[in-house]
Order: C-alpha cells, then sequence, then structure tokens
C-alpha cells in the first residue's frame, strides 16, 4: 500500500532544478541583481522568478528592510537547508566520467554538403581514428531537409 501524496507533493511536481538553483542563490545573496548575475540571467529574469518561488511557496522568501532585502523567516529555514541539498544534486549530476576517446566506443553521423564531406570527412576520420580507435563516424547527406528537426530526432 503506497503512502497518500504530501500536501506538498503537487508543488514539488511544478518545482524544475532551475527554480531551486535560482532559490539558493537569491537567498545566499539576498538582492535580485547579484543573484541573476550569479545564476546567469537577467535581474528582470531573476525577478520573475522569485515572483514564481512566491507564490509556489505561499511566502515572500525575502523581505524588504530598509533599503536591502532579508530572508523570511522561512526563507532562512530553507536558506539552511537548500544550499546544501543544491550541492548534493551538482554532485549527483556531475558524478559522469569524462568522456575518453581513447576507450569510446560510439557512432557520430556529421550532417554536411557534399563539397565538405568530400574536402575534410577524409582527414577528419584519420584524425578521429588515430585518437578513438572505437568511434564510427559517418556522414549524411545535408540537403532541403532542416538540419535541425534531423538533431531533435538523434539522426545527426
Amino acid at each position: 500500500m503506497s503512502t497518500p501524496p504530501s500536501r506538498w507533493a503537487p508543488r514539488l511536481a511544478a518545482l524544475d532544478a532551475n527554480l531551486l538553483v535560482a532559490l539558493d542563490a537569491l537567498l545566499q545573496e539576498s538582492n535580485v541583481t547579484r543573484a541573476a548575475q550569479r545564476v546567469g540571467i537577467t535581474q528582470s529574469a531573476m525577478s520573475q522568478t522569485l515572483a514564481r518561488l512566491r507564490y509556489q511557496f505561499e511566502d515572500p522568501i525575502l523581505v524588504k528592510v530598509g533599503r536591502r532585502m532579508e530572508p523570511s523567516p522561512f526563507g532562512l529555514r530553507l536558506k539552511a537547508r537548500l544550499h546544501g541539498a543544491i550541492a548534493e544534486l551538482e554532485a549527483i549530476v556531475g558524478d559522469r566520467p569524462a568522456f575518453d576517446p581513447g576507450t569510446a566506443n560510439d557512432r557520430f553521423v556529421l550532417a554536411m554538403v557534399d563539397y565538405l564531406s568530400l574536402l575534410l570527412f577524409p582527414k577528419l576520420a584519420e584524425a578521429v581514428a588515430a585518437r578513438a580507435p572505437g568511434v564510427d563516424l559517418a556522414v549524411r547527406a545535408l540537403d532541403a531537409e532542416p538540419v535541425t528537426p534531423l538533431m531533435q530526432r538523434g539522426v545527426v
């Protein structure tokens, strides 16, 4: 028998990792502009993100105190736990081995116009074979079909 979902279950489903990273930056910086710079988005986008977080958590998260922002009591509780959780998520996601061409056994399909495939592909294939003997290269003629849909389907 499964346990019933908590009252937070629908809210958790609506959260994405980017919101949590932004929330962590907001709580660490207590400043929308600096948090935006830290995450690499505009101040306007971070303000919109803060509005989404406020709605999501039903809490102001950051409150204006004089001329500066401070975490709300709920924000303080989040700050104490969220930074470690983000670090743990980064460790989980980043815990992948680096690409090693010497041991790779992959197939790469390159989309090229005929002229470039005749001009570049032989030297490219030779260089790849020397550094990555288990890698197979193939060329697909780049014709009238746009390359983006081919990439989205994993064809190239």
